[in-house]
């Protein structure tokens, strides 16, 4: 019993643990969306002033299959030598079949501005559209640029604490607001992003009181963060709920806690697809090591053997630390799943046997009742038979007493008939002779 609520208090926290993730979200959205539309607009603004005047101020012929990067030389696919992305794979320019340069002369350059802008010089441009970089009233197809995985919001509101994070953390124009996060070290939005994680990729949904309590204070710091949020309304009301979830002073209905649910199950499918894509980011660089080595062969051939060697040990270590990432999310997940797997199959397996011992139960019960119908209707039918068969046997005697007693009436009439009849033919005989003799 008493580990029984142990269980539920731990449960409990999870959901506690949850529903902060939600405030925090609150306490982020107005910050991150203002300060996303003006980073964009100041970015196009810059495009723009390189232009000649009267051109045109938007573009929205460009797409992800047709805009090719201000950086890419048309004469050659983009390498690991000649782009501006750190990983060059994911450039447009590693695929330069059915690509121009933006006609207007802005989506090639904020391509460019979006690597420059990026902390890591690797956006995600699965997430983005340009035909709406310049229209987008929110700015948020640019700001999904410097998003972690791919998601269908499409604003801050609709975006999720872990997007708004990866986007402050990502996004270095959006930084200059912030107290300063170096990407060498853990800021308090990392460390707020790892907690995001550690909750919603939770395989036994259970958190302790201590730990649930470092979770929510380390939200409340994200959202104090003196240069920023710490005079902000839609933050100091967060922070508010947030104290009083610490505090166990605030209710969470079922309702919520289904939802909670729900956006564990969502980030559990965003989880597959980041393991995914690592799988397959290693398995294409692993393919491209000789092609591009092929392919770079005239670039280098008078290059010192130096330059050579250190441009070969350079690639090795970026594929083994892009190897070593890649191993560490797919074993980090694969743990997940296995613990996940084991308590739904512990459960499946506690189901199965209270059915099984259900069905048996019914079964005996029903086998039972079965036999002793066939009992008893095996009585009615043997004694139906045997009264049946003792009718037949006094009918038969009966019938049999009155053939008998038929029989013998006959008989002894037949006899009377022939004795009387053979009289009659004795005494016409006789008569016969003695009218001859007469004569």
């Amino acid at each position: 019993m008493q580990s029984d609520e142990l269980d539920k208090d731990l449960f409990k926290n999870w959901v506690r643990g949850s529903k902060g993730l939600e405030y925090l979200q609150e306490g982020l959205q107005e910050f991150v969306g203002e300060k996303v539309l003006q980073c964009r607009d100041n970015t196009l603004q810059k495009i723009i002033l390189t232009l000649p005047s009267g051109s045109p101020q938007q573009c929205n012929q460009c797409t992800g299959n047709n805009l090719s990067p201000e950086h890419f030389n048309s004469t050659k696919a983009c390498n690991r030598w000649t782009c501006s992305q750190k990983t060059s794979n994911n450039c447009f320019g590693s695929r330069p079949v059915g690509r121009r340069k933006c006609p207007d002369g802005i989506c090639s350059k904020f391509y460019d501005a979006i690597i420059d802008e990026h902390a890591f010089k690797d956006p995600l441009w699965k997430n983005t559209y340009p035909s709406t970089w310049c229209s987008d009233p929110d700015g948020w197809s640019y700001a999904k640029c410097f998003q972690n995985t791919k998601g269908p919001g499409t604003s801050a509101k609709d975006t999720d604490a872990a997007g708004l994070l990866s986007i402050i953390i990502n996004n270095t124009s959006i930084q200059n607001f912030v107290t300063r996060i170096n990407p060498h070290t853990r800021s308090s939005f990392h460390t707020a992003r790892d907690i995001r994680n550690e909750i919603l990729h939770s395989s036994k949904l259970e958190i302790d009181e201590t730990t649930v309590c470092s979770y929510l204070d380390a939200f409340i710091v994200v959202l104090q963060d003196p240069k920023c949020l710490i005079n902000d309304e839609a933050s100091k009301n967060a922070v508010h709920k947030l104290t009083q979830l610490k505090n166990n002073t605030i209710h969470i209905s079922q309702g919520d806690t289904v939802t909670l649910l729900e956006k564990r199950k969502k980030a559990l499918t965003e989880l597959d697809q980041r393991t995914a894509e690592s799988l397959r980011k290693l398995d294409e660089k692993a393919l491209a090591v000789l092609h591009k080595l092929k392919q770079d062969v005239g670039e280098l051939k008078d290059a010192t053997l130096a330059d050579v060697e250190n441009a070969g040990t350079s690639l090795k270590q970026t594929l083994s630390e892009e190897r070593r990432d890649a191993i560490s999310e797919i074993n980090t997940a694969g743990e997940q799943a296995k613990q996940d797997i084991a308590g739904k199959t512990s459960h499946g397996i506690s189901e199965i046997n209270t059915v099984g011992e259900h069905a048996k139960k019914d079964i005996a019960g029903k086998t039972s009742d079965g036999i002793s119908e066939i009992n008893t209707a095996g009585e009615h039918v043997k004694q139906d038979i045997a009264g049946k068969t003792s009718d037949g046997i006094s009918e038969i005697n009966t019938v049999g007493e009155h053939a008998k007693k038929d029989i013998a009436g006959k008989t002894s009439d037949g006899i009377s008939e022939i004795n009387t009849a053979g009289e009659h033919v004795k005494q016409d005989i006789a008569g016969k002779r003695l009218m001859v003799y007469l004569k």
